[in-house]
C-alpha cells in the first residue's frame, strides 16, 4: 500500500539505502547454535539514514472485519507521503501431550506470541527499508519448542514402527539404548510456508535425538511411562543426531509373552 504519490519518499529511501548497513548477529539461538540480528540489531542499522533523510517507521497490529491480526509497517517521509506493508498473522497453535497422552492444542501463549509478533516484524521491517539481514533463526522462531512430560498413550511393547530413514552411503548409522528422560515438541515451517512437527528424545545420555515421526514420539512416551529402555538407531550429522529407528527393549520373558 502506499500514498497516491510516492516521489518524494522514493527518492529519500534511495538517498537513505546509500547510507543503510547491515544489521550485526549479534544474537546466539542456542537451539540450532546460530547466530542472528535481533529487531534492535535492524533498527540500529537503519535509524540513522532513515533519520538523516526525513522518514521514520512504524509498526502497529489491528484485526480485519473477519478477526484476522494484521502486522503493519509504515514507512513515512515529511512531505505526508508514505509506504506501507500488511502481513496476515497466524494464531499461535502448539500441540502438546498430556498425561494420559491425550493431544492438547495451546492458542496464542502470550510469551510465545511476543517472540512470534517480534520476528515478523524484524523482517517486515527488514524488507520494506532494505536492511541485509540473513534468516539465520528462521526455524526457530516459526516456533518455539515445547516441552513436555515424559508420559503420555501406550503402545505394544517391542514393536517396531515407522519405515527406517534412508542413510546415505557417507553417513554411518548407530545404535544406543537410553531410557527417555524428556520428549520436546517443535513446531518448524518449510522453505514453502507449511508447517511440521518435530520431536526431540532426550537419552539419558544426555543426547537428543530427532524425528519427524508421530508413532517414534509416542514410543518414548510410552519407554518413559513404564521405565523401560529404547534401542535407538540413528545417523549423527554434526550436533544433529535422527532416528532411523527405535524399538522397546523388553527386561524380561514374562513381559514378552
Amino acid at each position: 500500500m502506499k500514498s497516491e504519490s510516492i516521489k518524494a519518499i522514493s527518492a529519500a529511501l534511495a538517498e537513505a539505502q546509500h547510507e543503510i548497513q547491515a544489521a550485526i548477529k549479534d544474537k546466539e539461538n542456542p537451539f540450532f547454535r546460530s547466530k542472528y540480528a535481533d529487531l534492535a540489531s535492524v533498527m540500529a542499522a537503519a535509524k540513522e539514514a532513515i533519520h538523516n533523510h526525513c522518514m521514520a517507521v512504524t509498526q502497529f497490529t489491528g484485526t480485519t472485519d473477519d478477526g484476522k491480526i494484521i502486522l503493519t509497517t509504515m514507512l513515512m517521509h515529511t512531505s505526508g507521503e508514505w509506504i506501507s506493508s500488511e502481513f496476515p498473522l497466524e494464531p499461535m497453535v502448539k500441540t502438546t501431550r498430556g498425561k494420559d497422552g491425550e493431544v492438547i492444542e495451546v492458542k496464542n501463549n502470550p510469551q510465545d506470541w511476543g517472540s512470534y509478533l517480534t520476528y515478523y516484524r524484524r523482517y517486515t521491517y527488514a524488507a520494506l527499508v532494505g536492511v541485509p539481514t540473513a534468516d539465520d533463526d528462521g526455524n526457530a522462531a516459526s516456533n518455539k519448542v515445547v516441552a513436555e512430560s515424559s508420559t503420555g498413550g501406550r503402545v505394544p511393547a517391542q514393536k517396531t514402527y515407522d519405515k527406517p530413514v534412508p542413510v546415505k552411503p557417507e553417513e554411518k548409522s548407530q545404535v544406543v539404548e537410553v531410557k527417555v528422560k524428556d520428549v520436546k515438541t517443535a513446531e518448524l515451517k518449510t522453505k514453502t510456508g507449511g508447517k511440521f512437527l518435530k520431536y526431540g528424545i532426550v537419552g539419558s545420555d544426555g543426547k537428543t535425538y530427532g524425528t519427524t515421526k508421530i508413532a517414534l514420539c509416542d514410543l518414548a512416551h510410552s519407554a518413559a511411562k513404564d521405565d523401560k529402555p529404547l534401542r535407538i538407531t540413528y545417523t549423527s550429522k554434526g550436533q544433529f543426531l535422527t532416528i532411523i529407528n527405535a524399538e522397546l527393549i523388553l527386561t524380561s520373558p514374562v513381559e514378552a509373552a
